[in-house]
């Protein structure tokens, strides 16, 4: 220690090793992950409220829209993230927020929301979820789809629907455009539940033998698209009814024809004024990332805006998969991951927006409770119908009896588009002033899709999680989540197509061609452990 006088003539003491070693704790202490997360979590709403509040004034405080949009976005991930430490979905806590700031007494925020603001940015929601299923979609994957897949993706989607449509009419006095109409928004199985939950089976080595999880995940993506297509074709239905006969009847086609025209001509313009890899343009991914977009957004509100709503989900959807056509082709797959990870950010946003905004228009003092009861026994008409469709989809496919009843129960959960698509006829309802009896259809529309996610989302999740390990076989040698067998054959797939791609993207041709001989040569050098289970090997 060293010991000094002062002017005054009193003695002070200075540590200097114990002043560094402070300053070598400050500067170089990294805090638990934990800790930092709960900082973050607690700093960044109220920084951002603090802001807003300094941009916009009053609209900032209690009682303005962006006050109520910023407590449901923060408390919409909050309880998200606390509903996922139990094992349920987290858009059931974000469901559940928006259901409280409407009803519970003190915290009413979302009166303070206008249709017109909720209605944009649900439908904005919705265009970032058919975006990223349209860049999910991989032609040589479908192309090569085996039968089962494609009979679980359209068997209980159109026979749910039909159910739906009939029982809706006869127990709920719908017209038989609405009843369609209804069927096709509850139709959807929902990837947002099912998808994590086979995932983690798959990485515990369930079912992977069979390919259990890639046959659901691989179905649900086309199980979704059919029931998006479906629906604006008879939303279109539903709301042209004043029409004469004949315009009734050709709605249907006009509006299909716009959306996959508008589809197909914005995609090929992204594919090929877009197609510039990251090295040669480090701002590829952000361009395609904001003309997918915007371009989604004017194929969504623009066909509405000339009365073809029907035609602009089928629109975004169809621009987005031709577009990474292009893309593939030309050999960007590594851009088109950068851009799927955009969208993956943009969810993060917009899923706590579009669950929380659907609990808001849930008013529990205005719900009829009839509604309420008979919608769930339609829902159960439905949901029966289903898991025996799924059930038998499945037969004749080398499954034993237990995987087709685990693939009956992973076919269940409804989610991510019932909200994207169920408040949609409600809106349109408002904004063309379609009359009452429309906004009172729109409205038990969106109140049977909630009903479908609150009842069908936690029961699905845990059936999967709780049934799989019984019902399906598990394998037991795993490779990163992988059977060996599954994971050299598609590791050998996967290296053919980059080497094919890299080939075509070098000489600018977008014709993906290989020499059979060359690809048997290199199949041949793949070893390929089978698993004896397989083989019926002792």
């Amino acid at each position: 220690m060293e010991v000094e006088a002062t002017s005054e003539g009193s003695i002070s003491s200075k540590s200097p090793g114990n002043n560094r070693s402070i300053i070598n704790l400050i500067t170089k202490w990294t805090p638990p992950l934990w800790l930092e997360k709960l900082v973050i979590s607690f700093s960044v709403p109220v920084l951002i409220w603090m802001v807003t509040y300094l941009w916009v004034g009053v609209d900032g405080l209690p009682g303005g829209q962006i006050f109520a949009l910023i407590v449901l976005l923060f408390f919409g991930i909050a309880t998200g993230y606390a509903v996922e430490l139990v094992r349920f979905p987290p858009l059931l806590g974000m469901l559940i927020v928006g259901m409280a700031i409407r009803n519970v007494p003190g915290i009413k925020f979302a009166v303070d929301l206008t249709g017109d603001v909720s209605s944009t940015l649900r439908q904005t929601a919705l265009v970032v979820i058919l975006i990223r299923a349209g860049l999910g979609l991989d032609p040589t994957a479908l192309a090569k789809l085996s039968g089962v897949v494609i009979r679980l993706a359209f068997g209980p989607c159109l026979m749910e629907a039909v159910t739906i449509a009939v029982a809706s009419h006869f127990i709920l006095d719908f017209p038989w455009s609405w009843g369609l109409l209804l069927g096709f928004v509850l139709a959807a199985v929902s990837p947002a539940v099912t998808v994590p939950c086979l995932l983690s089976l798959r990485d515990q080595g369930y079912g992977i033998a069979k390919g259990i999880p890639t046959i659901v995940i691989a179905a649900a993506s086309v199980d979704d698209i059919l029931a998006i297509s479906a629906f604006g074709v008879a939303l279109g239905f539903a709301f042209n009814q004043d029409e004469s006969l004949t315009m009734t009847i050709i709605q249907g086609p006009i509006e299909l024809v716009l959306g996959i025209t508008f589809g197909v001509l914005w995609g090929l313009g992204l594919g090929i004024f877009l197609s510039q890899p990251e090295d040669a343009n480090k701002d590829a991914t952000l361009f395609r990332i904001v003309f997918l977009l915007f371009g989604g957004c004017l194929s969504v509100f623009g066909f509405q805006y000339v009365n073809f709503a029907g035609s602009g989900a089928l629109g975004c959807l169809t621009a987005a998969f031709v577009a990474s056509i292009l893309w593939r082709r030309k050999g960007i797959l590594s851009d088109n991951d950068n851009l799927n990870w955009g969208f993956q950010k943009l969810w993060f946003v917009f899923q706590p927006l579009l669950f929380g905004l659907i609990g808001c228009e849930i008013d529990f003092s205005t719900l009829d409770p009839s509604i309420v009861l008979l919608g769930l026994l339609c829902l159960v008409i439905a949901l029966a119908v289903r898991i025996t469709t799924s059930f038998y989809m499945v037969a004749r496919s080398g499954l034993t009896l237990k995987e087709r009843i685990f693939i009956a129960m992973a076919w269940l959960p409804k989610a991510t588009v019932q909200a994207a698509i169920g408040p949609v006829a409600y809106d349109l309802a408002r904004q063309q002033g379609a009359g009452a009896s429309a906004e009172k259809l729109g409205l038990e529309v969106l109140t049977i899709a909630v009903l479908s996610i609150l009842v069908t989302a936690p029961i699905g999740a845990v059936a999967i999680m709780l049934f799989g390990p019984k019902l399906l076989s598990k394998d037991t040698e795993i490779i990163s989540g992988e059977s060996k067998n599954l994971t050299a054959a598609d590791t050998f797939e996967t290296e053919s197509k980059h080497e094919v791609e890299a080939i075509c993207s070098n000489n600018g041709e977008g014709d993906l061609k290989v020499n059979d001989t060359e690809m048997a040569i290199r199949m041949s050098s793949v070893n390929i452990d089978i698993p004896e289970t397989l083989t019926g090997s002792n």
